[in-house]
């Protein structure tokens, strides 16, 4: 279950960006660091449709996305 039965939900994630990543992105870690963060949506539209597993709406299913199509009115 999304909020693990406690009744939370995290729709806005954060945390601190590894120093890896920003060398990989040419940005010195000893002298910069970074602040990353997200709102999780996605997570409003598993509870609506009753999905089991959010990596679901990222597997690149076309059956599985389309029934998420909104019609042409």
């Amino acid at each position: 279950a999304i909020c693990k039965n406690t009744g939370w939900i995290e729709v806005l994630g954060a945390g601190i960006v590894h120093p890896n990543v920003l060398s990989a992105a040419g940005i010195d870690p000893s002298v910069y660091s970074g602040f990353a963060f997200g709102l999780g949506l996605d997570r409003f539209a598993i509870l609506k449709y009753g999905i089991d597993d959010i990596r679901d709406f990222y597997s690149d299913d076309v059956r599985f996305l389309q029934q998420f199509r909104q019609e042409e009115d």
